[in-house]
Order: C-alpha cells, then sequence, then structure tokens
C-alpha cells in the first residue's frame, strides 16, 4: 500500500498499478494473461485487433497501461464522477478486479440498487450517497461477500483468497 491517500485520478492509477504488478498468466485465473491489470481481450479492445497474443501483454509497456486503465476503468464507466476519493479509488480498484459487469453488480448489491450490470446514472449517483464512510463500507463488505461466495463455489480458487483481502484490506487507509 502506498504511503498516503491518493488525491487524483493519476495517483489512483499508479497505486491500481503498484497493486496489479507485473505479468501473471495463471492457469486457474480466468482473466488469462495479465500485466498491470491488463488483460488481453482488454489490451485487444483498447488497440482494435482481435489477433493479440501472450507476447503482446507481456510487451505492454506502463505508459499504455496507465492509459488503458484511466481511460477504461476510471473516465470511461464515470468513475471520475465519483465524488468521495476513497470511494472512487475503491471503486476502481474493483472495476479492475473483478472486470467492469460484475464490479457494477457488485456495486449494485451493496447499495441495495436493482442488479442488471450497467454503470449508468443510477448507480453512479448512489456511489455519490451523502454518507461516503457508509458508501465505503458497504462497497468493501459486498466485495469480501463475493470474495467467500467465489471461494466456496470454486475451491482451485482458494489460493487467491488471501491476495484477495490483502488487496481489499489495502483500502481501509490509516490517515
Amino acid at each position: 500500500m502506498p504511503n498516503s491517500l491518493p488525491s487524483s485520478p493519476q495517483e489512483i492509477i499508479e497505486h491500481i498499478l503498484e497493486d496489479e504488478g507485473g505479468f501473471v498468466n495463471d492457469p486457474a485465473d480466468p482473466g488469462g494473461p495479465t500485466k498491470y491489470g491488463v488483460t488481453l481481450e482488454t489490451l485487444e479492445a483498447w488497440r482494435g485487433r482481435d489477433n493479440l497474443t501472450e507476447q503482446d501483454v507481456k510487451d505492454l509497456d506502463i505508459a499504455e497501461a496507465r492509459q488503458i486503465l484511466l481511460q477504461r476503468y476510471l473516465f470511461g464507466p464515470g468513475l471520475d464522477k465519483v465524488n468521495n476519493i476513497l470511494v472512487q479509488l475503491l471503486a476502481v480498484d474493483m472495476w479492475v478486479n473483478h472486470g467492469p459487469k460484475r464490479a457494477a453488480q457488485l456495486f449494485q448489491r451493496a447499495l441495495k440498487l436493482p442488479v442488471d450490470g450497467i454503470m449508468g446514472p443510477k448507480t453512479l449517483n448512489a456511489l455519490n450517497g451523502n454518507e461516503p464512510v457508509n458508501v465505503f463500507r458497504a462497497l468493501l463488505a459486498e466485495r469480501l461477500r463475493f470474495y467467500a461466495r467465489h471461494t466456496v463455489a470454486n475451491p482451485a480458487k482458494l489460493k487467491f483468497l488471501v491476495g484477495w483481502i490483502d488487496r481489499a484490506a489495502d483500502m481501509l487507509w490509516e490517515d
């Protein structure tokens, strides 16, 4: 975890990059080849090509990854419009870690909205609820519930559970 709470979209992305790290391709992870939180599928969509390879992901440089995360995981879904920086950081981290549809579903469950997996104005308005600490707690709790349910339903994912919980716990800033 970085030493201080991010204060801008760019700092949020730097936090995500630090959490995600370098190249991985674990057969138990359905995301497939991933570097800096950017999957092969995301890289293909970003570059407008459907014939990229694992090597293309390995060769992804951090500058391009930064742009992808900013555009597809922060500005694209409208998470830059979340008023509270800690809620915004958690929401972006969930968008990267869980993927867009699942993240939107988790937001909606946490905020007691109809669950359609679409990040629309109602979901955004709920993320900007009047008590950010309650929104943050609801999102973090739903994320932890998801990890538990997902691991029980998919025992092969148990090897990821400690890392997922660490990632969630890293959202509990002390400053």
